[in-house]
């Protein structure tokens, strides 16, 4: 199975590499999708990217770390699933206005 996953992982490696080098425009997958299907497929592409696979990964990320994070603070019968969603969501605020104002490079 490891030999069939690595096997496919370096298939889409080296197709991403072979679209990198046609291609001269930045965008990357949007790019490439535009070139295959036109704009209309393009921009929902990135709109879907944009709301629905970057906010939800970013949404999972701040759930596991305000459990774990919380678990270290209270004990099983004061935990309340509340108090783990909203330090998410304000881990989640806290890393995306990062984002937002380029605070990473400050970091």
């Amino acid at each position: 199975i490891w030999l069939i996953s690595g096997t496919l992982s370096m298939c889409g490696a080296l197709t991403f590499c072979e679209l990198g080098t046609m291609f001269k425009r930045s965008g990357g997958e949007y790019q490439y999708i535009k070139a295959a299907y036109g704009h209309l497929a393009s921009f929902l592409y990135l709109w879907v990217c944009g709301v629905v696979r970057n906010g939800m990964g970013c949404a999972a990320i701040a759930l596991t770390f305000a459990h774990y994070f919380t678990d270290l603070f209270m004990n099983e019968d004061d935990k309340y699933f509340t108090v783990a969603i909203n330090f998410a969501r304000w881990t989640d605020a806290f890393f995306a206005s990062l984002w937002a104002y380029s605070g990473w490079n400050c970091i």
